[in-house]
């Protein structure tokens, strides 16, 4: 529902772009704009605006990212009555305004820090809180941040099960993650969910991202294609007529049958197995494109062992299923 522009608004009218969200009535409105186009002008007249239809200060809520944003929109708020205050004369209306004005020092503009604050003070009981708490800034948060990960790899150290991370990952590197984790643990929680079903997250992104890597397009396409001339016979005639590569490629279709039903079924150590078994089979020696009749794959084959399965196999050799366990255990 559309109500009239509040008269307290007239003293910086909205323009016309800003007026729909300033009288949409007590409904949600989003607005979306650039820097510099007057969003915090329209919240400030839409604050008014709900002052004026009888809201009371304390049951509105302005949330803003930033404190200098929240101080500088009660300032405009507090300004605005004020001067709306000097335009009226002894009535009614001049006292509710009035009224208004001595309490925007309890009005509720703040950043969402602040008014989670103010909730758990309220309620400390439920909420299980000490009320004397406070709210740490950035600059100590960041020095708490560094403290609990220096403390965590000094724990550490001593751990027999964390011990290979120290192996493969400098202590400054480490303290970074720790740091960034706990900086991001909201986001950390979204991705692994609770601590005790990190493990099994952790293991079920892993396998998503290995079938990924191996079972990209370049590979099924190559291998959809070798199998092509398995079934055609071209494979046969090769290794009638003594080629070496039409043997290797005919083993390398059934390890990669093997090796798809494996990354599917969840088997990601017996995967990593055939992914190597399959290295024999990119020896390109002992082909000559005349013992075949057909397409001859000995271009596609080396293609497909420069630009994916020596890359991979290298990645490979990096990873340490062990270090799974060690970061469960930190």
């Amino acid at each position: 529902m559309t109500v009239r522009l509040a008269a307290i608004n007239n003293l910086v009218p909205p323009s016309q772009e800003q007026l729909p969200a300033v009288t949409a009535g007590r409904r949600d409105v989003a607005v979306v704009a650039g820097a510099g186009s007057g969003k915090t002008r329209t919240l400030v007249a839409r604050y008014l605006q709900l002052l004026a239809d009888g809201v009371p200060l304390r049951r509105i809520v302005a949330i803003t990212f930033t404190i200098k944003a929240a101080r500088e929109m009660r300032n405009r708020v507090r300004e605005q009555i004020g001067r709306y205050v000097e335009t009226l004369p002894a009535s009614p209306e001049r006292h509710s305004w009035q009224e208004r004005l001595a309490q925007m020092d309890g009005a509720r503009i703040s950043t969402i820090h602040s008014l989670c604050g103010e909730i758990l003070r309220s309620h400390p009981v439920e909420a299980d809180a000490d009320p004397r708490f406070e709210m740490l800034d950035e600059g100590p948060q960041s020095l708490l941040r560094i403290q609990v990960a220096e403390e965590t790899l000094a724990w550490a150290v001593d751990q027999e099960t964390v011990a290979p991370l120290f192996r493969h990952i400098s202590t400054r590197d480490l303290q970074d993650v720790l740091v960034e984790a706990l900086q991001k643990r909201l986001e950390l929680e979204d991705i692994l969910g609770t601590p005790r079903q990190w493990e099994t997250i952790w293991r079920s992104r892993t396998l998503e991202l290995l079938r990924a890597q191996i079972l990209c397009p370049q590979a099924t396409e190559a291998f959809a294609t070798f199998a092509n001339l398995q079934s055609c016979g071209d494979l046969d005639y090769a290794e009638s007529q003594g080629s070496k590569l039409a043997t290797r490629l005919r083993e390398a279709v059934v390890i990669w049958k093997e090796l798809t039903e494996a990354l599917y079924a969840g088997h990601s150590t017996k995967a990593l197995a055939l992914l190597l078994a399959l290295k024999p089979s990119f020896d390109l020696r002992g082909g000559s494109q005349k013992r075949w009749r057909g397409a001859y794959p000995k271009e596609d084959l080396r293609a497909l062992r420069n630009d994916w399965y020596n890359p991979l196999c290298k990645q490979m050799a990096q990873a340490d299923p062990s270090l799974d366990d060690a970061w469960f255990a930190l």
